[in-house]
């Protein structure tokens, strides 16, 4: 019989306040810094920058 795993935990979504945001947008808008990079130093997901970037518009 195969593995059965149970997730109990649920995770939250985090919220970013519009100054917390416009500090990671301007450090993902840096010369030489990739959205990835940033992502990662802050746990957040790439695509996220990116929809941000396009709401940005």
């Amino acid at each position: 019989m195969g593995r059965i795993e149970v997730i109990t935990r649920t995770e939250r979504r985090r919220k970013y306040s519009p100054v917390e945001r416009a500090a990671i947008m301007r450090e993902a808008d840096a010369p030489d810094v990739t959205v990835r990079e940033v992502a990662k130093r802050h746990d957040i997901a790439e695509s996220l920058i990116y929809s941000w970037r396009t709401a940005r518009r």
